[in-house]
């Protein structure tokens, strides 16, 4: 008995779409931090023998998280601030570090609408949006709510409406006032003009030697101090390390083997400066 001919004209049988991965809360994969479908907030890359940290503004992670989590995120707040610390210690091999500082962002977890949100804003961004127009369109109203970090939240990291809006708003206000009186305000790297190809690659020549002594003397790749010192003095170019700060590390003074100081803008800390 022979088989049956299949008929080329019936139709195909269907296919079972597999969904994206979704990654509720931020994580470290490889060189990157992601968030949702894979978004990166962060990212570790190699220039020649070194390692810089490639990520959105301070502004532009607020407004990626803004979009995902459905309300105004504080570009100076918690989660932004553990994002950057995270991408620090990634830059010095400190990976347990990174993990720990991305916890200490207290996180909300993401569902697959949030994340296709996340996933909007950064190609917005990318397309040359600003942040609060990234923010207002893709969750309207979230810029009236207001970021609160201290509103409580259920055992899966999700706002919650426990405690009261008018007690929240109270909290909310004093944890800002504490913030902004207390901490000094270093200018950030981020806030400077963007080094050029030429620039990164003299700022390497220029350093490589100090920072391979400095490795070896930490046991740790040369890359790490290169990129890491690029990363805090924005390749040399920040008020601490040029015009003779020669501070590549924001290091505040008292510092081993300073010569002097500088104050930040509000005058509450000293960032130390060195003679080479």
């Amino acid at each position: 008995m022979l088989a049956k001919t299949p008929d080329r004209t019936e139709a195909p049988s269907r296919i079972t779409q597999v969904p994206l991965p979704l990654l509720c809360g931020p994580a470290i994969v490889g060189n990157r931090i992601v968030l949702g479908h894979g978004t990166v907030l962060a990212a570790l890359t190699a220039t020649g023998a070194m390692w810089s940290c490639e990520r959105p503004s301070d502004t532009g992670l607020a407004a990626m998280l803004g979009a995902a989590y459905g309300r105004e995120v504080d570009p100076d707040g918690r989660q932004v601030r553990a994002i950057l610390e995270a991408a620090r210690a990634m830059l010095i091999g400190r990976r347990a570090e990174a993990a720990d500082a991305l916890s200490s962002g207290r996180f909300g977890e993401l569902d697959r609408e949030s994340a296709g949100r996340l996933a909007k804003a950064e190609a917005m961004l990318k397309a040359g949006a600003a942040p609060r127009t990234v923010v207002e369109t893709l969750v309207p109203g979230a810029l009236a709510k207001g970021y609160d970090p201290n509103e409580p939240r259920d055992e899966r990291g999700r706002w919650t409406s426990e405690g009261g809006e008018e007690g929240r708003q109270g909290q909310s206000q004093r944890d800002r006032a504490v913030r902004s009186s207390d901490r000094p305000q270093l200018i950030p790297a981020a806030a400077v003009t963007p080094a050029t190809e030429d620039e990164k690659e003299k700022f390497t020549d220029d350093h490589f030697a100090d920072a391979q002594s400095l490795a070896d003397k930490l046991h740790m790749p040369v890359e790490n101090i290169l990129g890491l010192s690029a990363f805090e003095s924005g390749w040399g170019k920040g008020p601490y390390a040029a015009d003779g700060g020669n501070n590549f590390l924001s290091l505040h003074y008292p510092a081993p083997f300073a010569t002097g100081y500088r104050t930040t803008p509000d005058g509450k800390a000293k960032v130390a400066t060195f003679e080479s």
